[in-house]
């Protein structure tokens, strides 16, 4: 089966550098690493994640470069859901909606949530769940998966600079049809190598460049991922180089979660 790169899920959303000065875009009025984006809202867990900022939006899609090699066009769409007790965490579902097409599959859509605790020292994975579906001239295939830590990583620290590393060596509990319970171990590292400027259809931004290599997510098929992004302050993700680029982004939309 061809193997088309999703979106890390551990970084998505989560990083991001500051909105005014050197960092950030450039047309922000965004202030300041108490987290306060200038609206008045202020990151719970640090100035360096808009996974807290429920109604935020962000709208991706796949570069023409990358399209071309790969033969697969589209993007997709995340939002800040809300809140939620989940076990005995208080989280925020953050959502992604994906549609993609590639020369197999006329339509291959993929639908995450995650749960992310908020802490003072950063933000934590608590819970990850998709469904996906592949549609070929053959018919649709879809299934559904997710992903249960006993003790959630940190996949953004609160304060990230130049230089920064932090780790994920950890196991997860997976659930997918016909299979239940079964024992996974996630991998990654991350680093800080140093600061970048992005022009996207989103807008013009400066920021720091994060490499992750990761091994062990069902998002990724369970296959390594190497990926480098430019992430801004408050807004998060603005480019992942050589894939993907950020089109919108919405920090208080107006919209109506489905029930």
């Amino acid at each position: 089966m061809s193997h088309l790169p999703s979106p890390p899920a551990w970084l998505l959303l989560t990083l991001g550098l500051s909105a005014c000065g050197l960092f950030g875009k450039k047309d922000d009025t965004s202030t300041g690493d108490s987290g306060d984006t200038g609206d008045g809202w202020v990151s719970p867990c640090g100035p360096w994640t808009s996974a807290a900022h429920v109604g935020a939006e962000w709208e991706w899609a796949l570069q023409e470069g990358y399209s071309t090699d790969n033969e697969a066009w589209g993007g997709w769409k995340t939002v800040v859901q809300g809140e939620e007790t989940y076990g005995k965490w208080d989280v925020f579902i953050v959502q992604e909606t994906s549609s993609l097409k590639t020369s197999i599959y006329s339509d291959w859509g993929t639908q995450i949530e995650w749960r992310y605790d908020c802490r003072p020292d950063g933000l934590y994975l608590v819970e990850e769940e998709g469904l996906w579906s592949k549609t070929t001239q053959l018919g649709t295939d879809s299934s559904w998966w997710s992903i249960d830590f006993d003790e959630p990583p940190l996949v953004l620290p609160a304060d990230l600079k130049v230089g920064a590393t932090w780790t994920i060596d950890t196991d997860y509990t997976y659930h997918a049809p016909q299979t239940t319970g079964a024992t996974m171990h996630l991998d990654s590292s991350f680093e800080v190598t140093g600061e970048g400027t992005a022009e996207v259809p989103a807008g013009s931004f400066d920021g720091l460049l994060v490499h992750m290599v990761s091994n062990g997510d069902p998002r990724s098929e369970f296959s390594a991922e190497d990926t480098v992004r430019l992430v801004a302050k408050q807004v998060g993700d603005v480019q992942i180089q050589g894939y993907a680029d950020l089109q919108t982004w919405d920090p208080d939309p107006t919209f109506s979660v489905q029930p």
